[in-house]
């Protein structure tokens, strides 16, 4: 009985394991880590995915059933990461990271987007454009949202989607760095997409904390290089922090953007 019962559980550790490195409520097998990011003004959007297969593209447009869409092929840029032999949880499997310019976009209008590769598409995903006057305006601002697994991104998610219901239709999040624990765990990445959905409707506004410039278990600063794969942001900032350091101009607001983890990039 003893052998019988330690075998089960040397099944259950198996099969809890293959769970948590699988992608859980992916869109699809090939398609994953969609995010949509403010462009500098209103008429522009960035989205970011991941992609097993070259060829991909978003559609998008005002029909929520995207019924009437247009087509943007995105850039493709080959990515992966070799797994440390002294940290086994880094390391990135090959896949593409494609970055989609959306542009010519009306202003108070909300898009619907959706990725396609081959017969694989994602859910359907939207976001509201800026409304273009003086007004108030709710955004979100958070920071810290930095956790290592899927139940703790759910709880911050249930977090945000308070404060989404408190706040008046907010069109933009802002997230001040310290998304996840470990730049170079792509686990918590997975978890960080799995389980902060309440982003999916929404544009988002990030910058890197020093939290994902760590490649593995050490304390030692890399470089924004991992959460450059995860965003696509205006590229109006300095030469050396493309993409992690910018600017966004939504409606009567100017938001800065600035990627100071490694200060010998500032001074």
């Amino acid at each position: 009985k003893l052998f019988k019962y330690t075998f089960l559980l040397i099944i259950c550790c198996s099969l809890l394991l293959i769970l948590s490195n699988h992608k859980v409520d992916a869109d699809t097998t090939n398609i994953y880590y969609i995010s949509a990011c403010a462009g500098e003004t209103y008429e522009t959007v960035g989205i970011n995915y991941h992609c097993n297969n070259e060829g991909s593209y978003v559609i998008y447009g005002t029909d929520k059933n995207l019924v009437s869409f247009e087509k943007v092929m995105p850039t493709e840029s080959v990515f992966s990461v070799e797994q440390s032999s002294t940290d086994s949880d880094t390391g990135f499997a090959s896949r593409y990271v494609c970055k989609a310019e959306l542009t010519n976009l009306k202003a108070n209008t909300t898009y619907y987007y959706r990725v396609i590769s081959g017969a694989e598409k994602s859910k359907i995903r939207s976001f509201k454009t800026a409304k273009q006057d003086t007004g108030k305006h709710d955004i979100l601002f958070l920071a810290d949202t930095q956790s290592a697994n899927l139940s703790s991104f759910q709880r911050a998610n249930k977090v945000i989607e308070m404060l989404k219901g408190k706040a008046t239709n907010p069109e933009l999040a802002l997230i001040a760095g310290d998304i996840v624990d470990r730049g170079g765990y792509e686990a918590q990445w997975n978890a960080y997409f799995n389980g902060v959905t309440a982003f999916d409707d929404m544009l988002l506004t990030t910058v890197p904390g020093n939290h994902e410039y760590y490649h593995d278990n050490k304390p030692g600063y890399i470089d924004p290089s991992y959460y450059n794969q995860f965003f696509n942001n205006p590229q109006n900032g300095p030469e050396g922090r493309l993409n992690s350091s910018y600017y966004v101009k939504h409606d009567n607001i100017l938001i800065i953007m600035l990627d100071i983890i490694n200060r010998e990039y500032i001074e």
